[in-house]
């Protein structure tokens, strides 16, 4: 089991991207030339966790969160054409608790490459296009520079034959601009 929760953790700390929203959106004020401009991520954790290992036909299921520390990671918005890239490197500190048995892994991104994809901005979702997947984030909060978007985990990985893992929950990235 612990293995198990080694595996898991690994797995969602590089899981950030990937994932679409699935809830109501809320009324928040923001134009796309509000995101024009370079932003820093300076907080990232995780709500409503739930994490669901499957190994030989037996499942246990638990909780899962996540936060980041060591922030040091930047995104950037630019216009015409609409891009975003993100660099950096962040910490993400990884909580899974099973029949009781907690188990934290925490991992370093290590120097992300400046990656790129192109945005949109729609009723306050903002679409992250990158070469192999798209992300839907909504924005539940603007105001004075800073931005807090949310994104839905819904996350599944077989590592071998054997072992299936199902990870859900909310996830929430903050940003304040420079």
């Amino acid at each position: 089991m612990k293995k198990a929760a080694i595996y898991l953790t690994l797995f969602i700390s590089l899981f950030i991207t990937s994932c679409s929203i699935n809830d109501n959106t809320p009324d928040v004020n923001i134009t796309e030339s509000d995101l024009i401009g370079d932003w820093k991520i300076t907080n990232v954790y995780t709500e409503n966790g739930k994490v669901s290992l499957n190994a030989n036909g037996t499942t246990v299921s638990g909780d899962y969160s996540a936060t980041g520390k060591d922030y040091n990671i930047n995104m950037s918005f630019t216009d015409s054409p609409k891009k975003v890239s993100t660099s950096g490197s962040i910490t993400i500190v990884a909580t899974v608790t099973i029949a009781g048995q907690t188990q934290t892994q925490e991992e370093s991104s290590g120097e992300i490459p400046n990656t790129t994809g192109e945005w949109s901005l729609k009723n306050n979702i903002l679409t992250v296009k990158g070469t192999q997947e798209t992300g839907e984030l909504t924005i539940v909060k603007f105001e004075n520079n800073s931005l807090v978007l949310k994104q839905a985990l819904k996350a599944s990985q077989s590592l071998g034959s054997l072992l299936n893992i199902k990870v859900t929950g909310e996830q929430y990235i903050s940003l304040k601009k420079q």
